[in-house]
């Protein structure tokens, strides 16, 4: 029966919205315990997707008329998934709780199961009736008459089956599990998520955050839990780990917008290291990072936090587990190399960088005349400790270093408390503290207002495909981008991190340019590929 309601689920796209979209629905009956959760708003993709109905998506049709012969009712569903009760323009919920396996090479304890909205209890138990009396005949449905009032909701358990239901006008849940032992609390469990009690939206700020925002795709997961079900870390040094890191939650998402693909992620760390972490300071070298770049990279953060962390804390504690003898080695060959230790190297960064990647074009091969592709390019820090600094550049004149990025024309300047690495032709300007076309407007503001940010250009790199004659085809597909961008942020109790791929249509759903950007690579494929020896090529 669960595969088959399952199967209902997972195969259908809805056709008309029942409840506003984009909320959580039922998500917020997740139970507590849960260490994984997925979500997936059919409904929203379809609608993105500029269809109306699933049956008027590409490749559908075929599909749809050999499923009229093997199931009526499955193809009136795939038609009008409203016939099944459940409300697919809300997101439905997948989740579960591991537990290691018992025997040695045995499969983990998995307990989990699916929340969904119904249309109406009403509306729900009618198609569910109907698709176990089509899946299950006569079976099936007498089966469904052991359906029980209880309190608000109608329920359905079994002590022959490791798995239960129940659902009102609000929720439609199904729990099971793959454990005889586990099946036994399935009615306990049921009733617990029904009854709202121990909700992990209530004390998990990732997952509450996620069902906060617009979620076409995403998920949540405790790692520390899922890092007990690995065999291969010992419990003594898990148990280090997971006291050193804190609880680790992280929740993830995508969400198809006009325009383009927005995906978000937050991780929530409880250890006291991340508490006392204070803001990023406000950016210094802006200045120095070129408008037009092909991509950028910008970031500051609380330096003096992470170096005491990892001096005092992190390093110590890896170095005492398991296997802390290849972390002490690698120390041991870094000092012989180069005369520092590990401490020495975070003495030197102040929590500045910048990187832009500004153009690529040909340029001769100093020693044998022929043209080669040259990147211009920048990279900046401030520095902490200049004397630590000095000793590591030391060292690099001393191997060749220097004189090998001196020949491909790059330098070094340091400048109070700056330090750069960049073609010589840009070394005047950073003197000067300023790119003559440096980062403006809504870039400038991107980078200036997020801890982390990163910016691609599109229209540069559609430009240097063209000049190193890359195939039309791959021309074609560029130039539909506009940018890529991600930044990460510190914000309260949760890092925050976002990325944004934009096209130059932006209007069109990212989702809608994604399917036809597909069907006319595909297409191009089509009419690229010779026929088949002995094949009519108009019959293909």
């Amino acid at each position: 029966f669960i595969a088959v309601a399952l199967a209902m689920v997972l195969l259908t796209l809805p056709a008309a919205a029942q409840k506003k979209a984009g909320k959580p629905g039922a998500g917020p009956l997740v139970p507590a315990d849960s260490h994984f959760v997925f979500s997936f708003n059919i409904g929203s993709l379809l609608k993105k997707s500029g269809h109306d109905k699933i049956v008027d998506l590409p490749g559908i049709e075929e599909a749809h008329e050999e499923l009229k012969e093997q199931s009526e009712l499955a193809a009136k569903i795939l038609e009008d998934p409203a016939l099944l009760g459940i409300d697919f323009n809300q997101p439905i919920y997948i989740f579960g709780k591991l537990s290691p396996p018992e025997e040695e090479f045995g499969e983990p304890v998995v307990v989990g199961g699916m929340i969904a909205s119904p249309l109406s209890a009403e509306k729900l138990e009618t198609g569910m009736r109907n698709a176990v009396k089509e899946g299950l005949g006569e079976f099936g449905a007498q089966f469904l008459n052991n359906l029980k009032k209880e309190k608000n909701y109608s329920i359905l358990t079994s002590e022959d089956m490791p798995a239960a239901l129940a659902f009102n006008d609000d929720a439609f849940v199904v729990v099971g599990g793959n454990d005889e032992e586990a099946a036994a609390d399935m009615g306990k469990l049921l009733r617990s998520v029904m009854a709202g009690k121990k909700k992990l939206s209530e004390g998990e700020p990732t997952f509450a955050a996620y069902l906060n925002k617009s979620v076409d795709l995403g998920g949540w997961m405790n790692l520390n839990a899922l890092m007990e079900l690995s065999p291969d870390v010992p419990e003594e040094q898990l148990k280090q780990i997971q006291e050193l890191i804190g609880n680790l939650r992280m929740a993830g998402s995508v969400d198809f917008v006009p325009g383009g693909i927005r995906a978000n992620a937050s991780y929530s760390i409880d250890a006291e290291y991340m508490k006392k972490m204070k803001p990023a300071p406000k950016k210094t070298m802006l200045d120095l990072i070129p408008h037009n770049a092909v991509g950028s990279f910008a970031y500051a953060f609380d330096i003096a936090g992470t170096r005491k962390w990892m001096k005092e804390e992190y390093l110590p504690a890896l170095k005492k587990m398991e296997g802390g003898e290849a972390i002490a080695m690698a120390e041991l060959m870094i000092m012989g190399a180069i005369g520092m230790n590990f401490d020495d190297l975070f003495d030197i960064p102040k929590g500045e960088v910048i990187f832009s990647f500004i153009d690529l074009e040909m340029a001769a091969n100093p020693d044998f005349g022929t043209p080669e592709p040259k990147p211009s390019l920048v990279f900046g820090m401030t520095v902490n400790d200049m004397k630590k600094l000095d000793t590591l550049l030391k060292k690099l004149e001393e191997e060749g270093g220097m004189e090998a990025m001196n020949a491909v024309g790059f330098d070094i300047l340091k400048q109070k408390d700056r330090f750069f690495i960049a073609n010589n032709g840009l070394i005047p300007a950073l003197r000067t503290g300023k790119m003559p076309n440096a980062v403006a407007g809504a870039r400038r503001t991107f980078f200036d207002k997020n801890e982390q940010g990163v910016l691609v250009d599109f229209k540069q790199i559609a430009r240097l495909a063209q000049d190193f004659d890359a195939p039309n085809e791959v021309v074609q597909v560029l130039i539909k981008f506009a940018e890529l961008r991600f930044e990460a942020n510190k914000r309260g109790d949760l890092y925050e991190m976002g990325g944004e791929l934009t096209f130059r249509d932006a209007k069109t759903n990212g989702l809608k340019q994604i399917i036809k950007m597909a069907q006319e690579i595909e297409q191009d494929i089509d009419l690229e590929e010779p026929p088949a020896v002995g094949v009519d090529p108009d019959n293909r």
